[in-house]
């Protein structure tokens, strides 16, 4: 009777262990990808790579609001926006990879005042805007982190921030 509980502790502490290891392998694969996409707080969001070389990479990152009639808030925007309120769209390396240049955007901010009050936002024009990011090529994987708010002249969203790990594409 003992013999038979042994086997079944030890049949039972195998399988708990394989059931742990394929949760690992899965959730450290299932988030590492060279191309992501996904849809929170209301924005749909394209992280892919561009024009991969020997020397650099681009990190492009697409912010689309969901809705017709939204916009998202310029780059250069303050972290904690103009007197609190609204937020910057963002993409920046949190670990692993190096910059080689600076954050660019595809269309220019153009500065919205609301009324009611006594100040201006800058803000690119309605719909998406794409960010990109040059990066020193290396192999390997790193952690980035983007940020952004979708806002209409009505309704805001709230601010959404999501860090994750990227696979680079270079060799």
């Amino acid at each position: 009777m003992h013999s038979r509980r042994r086997k079944w502790f030890v049949a039972g502490t195998i399988f708990i262990l394989f059931a742990v290891a394929a949760g690992v392998i899965w959730r450290v694969t299932a988030h590492r990808d060279t191309n992501i996409a996904f849809e929170e707080a209301d924005v749909k969001v394209d992280i892919s790579w561009e024009n991969p070389t020997a020397q650099q990479m681009i990190l492009k990152v697409r912010y689309t609001p969901v809705e017709s009639g939204f916009h998202l808030y310029s780059k250069d925007m303050p972290l904690d926006g103009i007197d609190g309120l609204g937020r910057p769209t963002r993409l920046e390396i949190v670990d692993g990879f190096t910059a080689d240049g600076v954050v660019s955007a595809d269309k220019q901010a153009v500065d919205l005042r609301l009324q009611g009050l006594d100040t201006s936002f800058p803000v690119y024009p309605e719909g998406s805007v794409t960010l990109r990011l040059p990066i020193k090529a290396s192999a390997g994987s790193g952690t980035i982190r983007v940020g952004y708010m979708a806002c209409s002249l009505t309704r805001c969203m709230p601010p959404h921030e999501k860090t994750i790990d990227l696979l680079s594409p270079a060799p």
